[in-house]
């Protein structure tokens, strides 16, 4: 359905992966960063922290100003395991950048009570 309703217009999708440790999760983030900056030397970050910070980096130099960024992260449960500190570090990014930057956040999950839960659906 967010694949419909934003036909061609996502600029990055990421989907987590059930049971995959956070450093593989986030390699997995960070390989389609780079693929979408269309630059292979991006250095690996170290956690949720650093890959959001570079992010921002990455949507910055590609801005455009007239149209917005639209991020998908699907199988939000399987990112935001208990100790990725993934949760901080998406508040980081939205609060102090992309609420800012004409940016559209989509978030899904299969599991839908564990958002509810954490009050991400509002």
């Amino acid at each position: 359905m967010v694949r419909t309703v934003y036909d061609g217009k996502i600029t990055l999708e990421f989907t987590g992966v059930q049971n995959l440790k956070t450093k593989t999760q986030i390699e997995n983030f960070h390989f389609l960063v780079q693929n979408y900056a269309g630059k292979a030397d991006l250095p690996l970050p170290k956690n949720w922290m650093s890959a959001f910070r570079q992010l921002i980096t990455v949507l910055d130099e590609k801005k455009d100003t007239e149209q917005k960024s639209i991020l998908f992260f699907d199988e939000l449960p399987w990112l935001a395991s208990r100790r990725s500190v993934f949760l901080e570090a998406f508040g980081f990014f939205w609060n102090n950048w992309a609420s800012k930057n004409n940016v559209i956040v989509v978030i899904c999950g299969s599991a839908a009570s564990w958002m509810i839960k954490l009050k991400l659906c509002t």
